[in-house]
Formats: C-alpha cells, sequence, structure tokens
C-alpha cells in the first residue's frame, strides 16, 4: 500500500489518560470533522480538550519555508567550497554551522502516526504509546553513513514527505543515517531545482 502524505487539518488540544500529570499539549491531525478526530487520537490514549481547524500551509509550511531558506543561507557555501556542515555540538569542539529545528517536524509526529496506522515504518510495529516513536528523516538531513563525504540531505529536513514515523529502535539502532543506493546509482548530491521552488 502507498502512503500519500495528506497534511494535517486540525490542531488539537490534548492531555493523556491516566497520566498523574495531565499537562495539555497541541498535535496536528488530519480528519474528516472534529468528532473523527477526537475518535483516531482516543487511539493513542489522548482525551481531547479542544479541536481547532488548521491551515498547514499558512502556517507549518510557511514557518519550514523561512527555517529552510536560514539553512540554505549557511549551508550551501559550505557545501559549494567542498565542506560538509557541521550538524551537532561536540565536546571542546566549536559551535555547530547549522542546528536542525527539530521542534518542525516534531508537531507532525502524532499525525504521522496516524497517516501510517499506528505503525513504524520500517518493521510495521504498533506503537503502544506516542512516545515511543520518532519522526524519522526517510533520507538522512545531516550525513550518510554510506558516504562520508556527503553533506546529508539538508535540503529535505523540513519537507513532510520525507518524514516517515520510526520506532525509536529502528530509527536510534537500525536506520539511524544509512541510506544504501542499489550498486552504481548516482548519489544525489544538491537538487538545484528543489532550493530555488518556492
Amino acid at each position: 500500500m502507498k502512503i500519500v502524505f495528506r497534511p494535517p487539518n486540525f490542531n488539537c488540544q490534548v492531555s493523556h489518560k491516566g497520566r498523574t500529570s495531565q499537562t495539555k499539549s497541541w498535535v496536528l491531525c488530519y480528519a474528516q470533522d472534529e468528532n473523527e478526530a477526537k475518535t483516531v487520537l482516543e487511539t493513542f490514549g489522548y482525551i481531547t480538550h479542544q479541536v481547532k481547524p488548521y491551515d498547514f500551509e499558512a502556517a507549518w509550511r510557511v514557518e519550514a519555508k523561512a527555517e529552510f531558506k536560514r539553512a540554505a543561507q549557511v549551508i550551501q557555501p559550505l557545501v559549494a567550497a567542498g565542506r560538509r556542515p557541521v550538524y551537532e555540538a561536540k565536546p571542546g569542539q566549536p559551535p555547530p554551522d547549522y542546528r536542525f529545528q527539530d521542534k518542525l517536524w516534531s508537531q507532525l509526529k502524532v499525525h504521522l502516526m496516524i497517516l501510517f496506522h499506528n505503525k513504524c515504518a520500517y518493521c510495521e510495529s504498533d506503537f503502544t504509546d506516542v512516545g515511543m516513536g520518532d519522526v524519522e528523516h526517510y533520507r538522512p538531513k545531516g550525513r550518510v553513513r554510506d558516504a562520508p563525504q556527503h553533506p546529508g540531505y539538508w535540503w529535505l529536513a523540513y519537507e513532510p514527505t520525507n518524514y516517515v514515523p520510526s520506532c525509536r529502535p529502528c530509527n536510534q539502532f537500525f536506520k539511524k543515517d544509512l541510506f544504501p543506493l542499489m550498486q552504481g546509482s548516482p548519489r544525489i548530491q544538491l537538487i538545484q531545482a528543489d532550493l530555488q521552488q518556492d
């Protein structure tokens, strides 16, 4: 079955059932109407307090495009100069060239789990708790272990069609930053057309 990214159309204030702390948070989801949104979120153990219509293009996508432009201003010149950008802070090392803004893709975690029927995109295990899953970049954003000189598919860091929900073992122990290709396939270093699209 092919999974197609469908933008979320509701922003919902929720809290977890059965937890002593009833901290409320906002999650994005797609549903036909408010009642369906509440029903779907209940399957993840949420109590829904508010459901508001959400314009993905005018909200999330605008913020993601602005962050992509900031990333491009830093990363493009480094890649053009033949240097692999540094994205993570390491003890005793200079600060990173650019820090990815994970809050953007984190906002889509519940939404992605709903799209993937509450299953890990790799092993298909069920998520028993949203907290046990990650938003995984299918094409690794920061580096590609199979190609040490590759700058990573950084231009897809804020592209939701590059996101899949993953259980923590698959994301953090198995897939990590691997992205193997068939033997002889060229690895894309940079897609100029993608960078020029608005």
